[in-house]
C-alpha cells in the first residue's frame, strides 16, 4: 500500500527518537535533514525528483525515516517502513539500511510506490544553517519561556568557539509549541540586519531541537539603569536609531515584532542595538489574535489592549513607549500603575505618560506622533528612522 499519508502500517515498526530506526544512516546521510518540518521541505526541493531524509511525528507522537520527494509541482512524504525480518522498505523494494534502499531506487528507477509513480533523481545536502549538536554545549540554564528552555552556552566553529544564547525544544513539549518555535525559527533565518539579532543555524538531527542565536551579555533596559545620569544625549539618540533602523527593516520585510521593548533590544560588546525577542514576531502586515497570547500590556497600542489587532502601526505605539524608557533611564512605564491600571487608563481616560524631562525637542514629537489613538495617525518606522537618522 502507498505510504504517501505518513500512516503506520501494521507490520511496521515504529519508534521512539532514541531508538528510531537505522541510526548510522540518519546521521552519516548528506541527505539527512533531521527533525526539520514538513512544510520547511517545499523550498529545497526544486526539481522533480529532488528528495531528502527527514524525521516525521506520526500517530501518538512516535518519530520515524520519511522521504520528501518533489514530484509534479507538488511535495510528498513517504514513511520509511522496517519488517519483522529487519529490512526496510517503502512498498517493493527492501534493503538492510535506508541509505542502500535510496541507492537501489536511483539506480533502478523504480517509483517508490505504484500508486504514485514518483521516482528519485537528485538527493538535497543539509543546508548550511543545520548545525550538529555535537557542535553546542548548554552550560548555563536561563529558564523557561512558552515551553522552551533556554540557555547561554558555547557553539563550535571553524574559528573557535562562541558564546551563544540557545533555546531548545523538548520531545515532549505540545504541537502548538512546536509549531510556534519552528515558525520562530523560519522567520529568524529570512532576517538579516546589522541592527537584528543573528542566528547561526538549528541543529535538528535529534531531540531536543536547538535555536543557536547572537548572545548579548545584557539588555538594553539593563544598561540604562545601571548607568542612569552617565549617559549622554547623543548616545540615547543612537540607541533609538538603532532600535529604528532594526524595526524598519522588519516592517519593510513585513514582520510584526509585537514585543517591542528596551529589555527585548540587546547590546554587544560595543553597545550596538541588536532587536531580539522574536517568539511573537509575526511574517504579516496585520494580524487578529484569536489565541489570546500573553502580552506586555504596557508596551502595546490601544487596538491591541482593546481588540488584539497588531499591525506594523501597533509596533510604533510600542517604539514610542520603547523611547520613553530610553530617555527615561530605564524607568518603567506607567510606573505606579498595575497592568489593568493602565490598560483602563490608555482605553477609557485617553492617557498618555508625560513626555520625560530634558527630553529633546525632536524626540518628544517623534513619542507624541507614536501615541496617536488612531493607527493611520501615525507615521511608519521606516519615516521614523529617517527622521531621528537626519537629526
Amino acid at each position: 500500500m502507498p505510504m504517501e499519508t505518513l500512516e503506520k502500517e501494521e507490520n511496521s515498526e515504529v519508534v521512539e527518537d532514541q531508538y528510531l530506526v537505522d541510526k548510522a544512516t540518519m546521521n552519516g546521510s548528506s541527505y539527512y535533514h533531521g527533525m526539520i518540518p514538513a512544510q520547511d521541505v517545499a523550498d529545497l526541493l526544486e526539481k522533480d525528483g529532488d528528495f531528502l531524509l527527514r524525521k516525521e511525528e506520526i500517530k501518538g507522537g512516535l518519530l520515524t525515516a520519511a522521504l520528501s520527494v518533489r514530484s509534479g509541482g507538488d511535495v510528498k512524504h513517504f514513511v520509511v517502513n522496517k519488517s519483522d525480518q529487519g529490512e526496510f522498505y517503502i512498498e517493493t523494494l527492501k534493503a538492510k539500511t535506508i541509505e542502500e534502499l535510496v541507492r537501489n531506487h536511483l539506480s533502478t528507477g523504480e517509483p517508490l510506490s505504484q500508486a504514485s509513480q514518483v521516482v528519485l533523481k537528485r538527493a538535497i545536502p543539509r543546508q548550511e544553517w543545520m548545525l550538529n549538536h555535537e557542535d553546542i554545549l548548554l552550560k548555563q540554564s536561563m529558564g523557561r519561556r512558552q515551553g522552551v528552555e533556554e540557555f547561554i552556552g558555547e557553539f563550535m566553529t571553524n574559528n573557535g568557539t562562541r558564546q551563544v544564547f540557545l533555546k531548545t525544544l523538548g520531545i515532549s513539549c505540545s504541537s502548538e509549541t512546536k509549531a510556534r518555535f519552528m515558525k520562530e525559527v523560519r522567520l529568524l533565518r529570512s532576517l538579516n540586519h546589522q541592527n537584528v539579532g543573528e542566528i547561526y543555524g538549528v541543529a535538528l538531527h535529534h531531540t531536543p531541537i536547538t535555536l543557536v542565536l547572537e548572545y548579548f551579555a545584557k539588555s538594553l533596559s539593563t544598561h540604562l539603569r545601571q548607568n542612569v545620569g552617565r549617559i549622554s544625549d547623543a548616545e540615547k539618540r543612537r540607541f533609538v536609531c538603532e532600535a529604528a533602523a532594526g524595526l524598519a527593516y522588519l516592517a519593510e520585510n513585513n514582520c510584526i515584532h509585537r514585543d517591542i521593548a528596551a529589555r527585548n533590544c540587546k547590546l554587544n560588546d560595543v553597545l550596538e542595538v541588536k532587536i531580539s525577542g522574536f517568539s511573537l514576531c509575526v511574517p504579516k502586515k496585520e494580524m487578529h489574535d484569536e489565541q489570546n497570547m500573553q502580552i506586555a500590556v504596557k508596551w502595546q497600542a490601544p487596538e491591541v489592549l482593546k481588540d488584539r489587532n497588531f499591525s506594523f502601526k501597533s509596533d510604533v505605539w510600542s517604539f514610542g513607549v520603547l523611547m520613553w524608557e530610553v530617555y527615561s533611564d530605564g524607568a518603567e512605564p506607567y510606573s505606579g500603575m498595575s497592568p489593568s491600571a493602565a490598560m483602563n487608563a490608555i482605553l477609557k481616560e485617553d492617557f498618555r505618560m508625560p513626555i520625560p524631562k530634558d527630553c529633546p525637542e525632536e524626540i518628544s514629537k517623534i513619542m507624541s506622533s507614536c501615541w496617536e489613538t488612531f493607527p493611520r495617525k501615525r507615521p511608519c518606522m521606516q519615516a521614523i528612522f529617517l527622521v531621528i537618522r537626519d537629526f
